[in-house]
């Protein structure tokens, strides 16, 4: 059987025997996209937001090429090492 869940299940189950073995891709580093800001779509303006005070501040704003779909996919995204968002506090 082949199984795809986030990596800490993973381990939990092969560590309680319930998995033979587990396999984890390798994925290097992409320097060329580090420190880049990954942005989500703009529907509550937060893109919009983080846009607008780069620029009124004449600071470069330099963005990962793609976006999240979403906040969860940020927290995906960190969950699986690929980045470290900071997002406003929910309300």
């Amino acid at each position: 059987m082949l199984r795809e869940a986030d990596l800490g299940l993973l381990r939990a189950s092969l560590k309680a025997d319930d998995l033979d073995v587990l396999l984890v891709p390798a994925v290097e580093a992409m320097p060329v996209y580090r420190h880049r800001f990954i942005l989500v779509p703009d529907t509550c303006g937060l893109t919009t937001f983080t846009s607008q005070l780069f620029h009124s501040n004449d600071l470069t704003l330099r963005t990962y090429p793609g976006e999240a779909a979403s906040y969860h996919g940020l927290d995906t995204w960190e969950a699986w090492g690929w980045a470290r968002p900071f997002c406003p506090a929910p309300r």
